[in-house]
């Protein structure tokens, strides 16, 4: 029998203003209602999402959310 690697699932939740305030992949954490599936695939950038699927942190150096989901779509904002 040959092993199969499942996909991974990303999931982001955001604020009342969109920005995303947490991301996970489905490897270490379940979503609730509130989370989003994004994206699935395999390896270490969907495994470790938090620290590899985005280019930069969730937060910029002054501790402000960086990224805004809107229309199905993840945005840096400046």
């Amino acid at each position: 029998m040959e092993y199969k690697e499942m996909p991974i699932s990303i999931y982001v939740e955001t604020n009342e203003e969109g920005y995303i305030t947490k991301m996970f992949s489905s490897i270490f954490e379940k979503p609730n209602a509130t989370s989003i599936k994004i994206d699935d695939g395999r390896g270490d950038k969907y495994a470790h999402a938090q620290n590899q699927y985005l280019p930069k942190s969730l937060h910029d150096e002054r501790g402000k959310y960086r990224y805004k989901y809107e229309g199905g779509r993840i945005y840096e904002q400046s």
